[in-house]
């Protein structure tokens, strides 16, 4: 018969018994990931216009046009309410007349083109005037003031392009510094196919208007909606 209590005290036991440390487990190899940009070019020669329509439904027409049918490089689309902001610049004031008794339902497209060459630019900015000119949209700030395309020409000039940037850029400052003391600002990134970008943003004018919003804009990017 096995005597356990004799067993201990002839060869008594540690308080614990120790366990040989297995060797730490290796964590599985990382696989490796790759994520691919495409960018585009930082040609430097640009031209940008400052194009107005009577109506929110021609811009974003004319948005769809030049993303379908050119290779024009930014377009930025501002509602009216937008427009109100943008008039607060004294420069953009001056460089865009038409902004000033523009009809309410009027909008704005920035227009940027880039070329690795002059040539290129120029080649570029052809083919938008052409695409827009053969879709037969409206331009001018209001249905009755209606205007060639010639009336808002492209300008390769760095100050005026710089103050078209800066203040889109600038709008959310803008629009934020202009509210009622006390109030919040309310920022949401909205999207939708670029063929409905037109209707989008009637509908969240509306809305804005239904809600009490009365000081709302709609501004962007419109060629991705």
């Amino acid at each position: 018969m096995f005597d356990l209590d004799s067993a201990l005290t002839r060869s008594p036991l540690p308080p614990f018994f120790p366990l040989s440390p297995s060797p730490p487990l290796s964590p599985p190899p990382k696989k490796k990931r790759q994520a691919t940009y495409n960018t585009v070019p930082e040609w430097p020669h640009k031209a940008s216009a400052f194009v107005m329509f009577p109506d929110v439904h021609s811009a974003c027409r004319a948005a769809s046009v030049l993303r379908d049918q050119t290779a024009v490089d930014a377009v930025e689309m501002f509602d009216r309410a937008s427009l109100v902001q943008c008039e607060r610049d004294e420069a953009m004031a001056r460089l865009c007349p038409d902004m000033s008794g523009a009809a309410p339902s009027a909008a704005a497209l920035l227009i940027e083109c880039r070329g690795e060459s002059a040539e290129a630019l120029e080649s570029r900015i052809a083919e938008v005037r052409r695409s827009l000119n053969g879709a037969g949209l409206p331009f001018g700030p209001t249905p009755e003031d209606k205007k060639a395309l010639d009336a808002y020409a492209f300008t390769t000039d760095a100050a005026t392009c710089k103050t078209y940037w800066d203040v889109r850029k600038g709008l959310i400052p803008i629009v934020g510094g202009a509210r009622e003391a006390g109030t919040s600002m309310l920022i949401e990134d909205v999207a939708c196919p670029v063929d409905r970008l037109a209707d989008m943003t009637v509908d969240l004018a509306d809305m804005f208007q239904r809600h009490g919003y009365a000081e709302a804009s709609c501004f962007g990017h419109a060629l991705e909606g």
